[in-house]
């Protein structure tokens, strides 16, 4: 929890310190709460933030079979606030491979040609990885997507 009242310390003191005095003034005043005590506390608290978070979770799968739209997982997050989440797949290392629903976060295959002729091509891709990156609100944060490819032989 942080407090931003958008002053420096030394206005924040001198700030403090008139609110006291006045205080005082009142009090001496009349043995009431006062409200200028009842203003400075509801500044204070009115200007204190609890902090946010948007937490994700790395997503990891082997497959043995592809087939187009063939859903492999899903990456999950959680916002502190309890906004909204959307997810989107930033860079893959087999280009149009894989897909990320934007509000579930469910992962799918793209094309299933595609996966098996990286597997059986020249260069025998046997891992894909993926950067997600997610966002709530201003909050973002990235998950990285690892499917592991078992396929068999070509």
């Amino acid at each position: 929890m942080y407090c931003d009242l958008g002053l420096n310390g030394l206005e924040l003191l001198f700030f403090y310190l008139y609110f006291i005095t006045i205080y005082f003034i009142e009090i001496m005043k009349s043995f009431k709460i006062s409200l200028f005590l009842f203003m400075l506390l509801s500044i204070v608290f009115a200007s204190c933030k609890k902090e946010e978070t948007l937490t994700a979770n790395n997503f990891s799968a082997t497959i043995t079979t592809v087939a187009d739209a063939q859903v492999v997982g899903t990456v999950s997050a959680t916002a502190s606030s309890g906004e909204a989440v959307g997810y989107i797949i930033t860079s893959q290392s087999l280009p149009n491979a894989l897909v990320i629903n934007g509000i579930t976060g469910e992962i799918m295959i793209t094309s299933a040609s595609v996966i098996e002729d990286a597997y059986c091509g020249a260069n025998e891709v046997r891992v894909i990885t993926a950067t997600v990156t997610i966002t709530s609100g201003e909050l973002t944060t990235t998950s990285t997507i690892t499917i592991n490819l078992s396929l068999g032989a070509c």
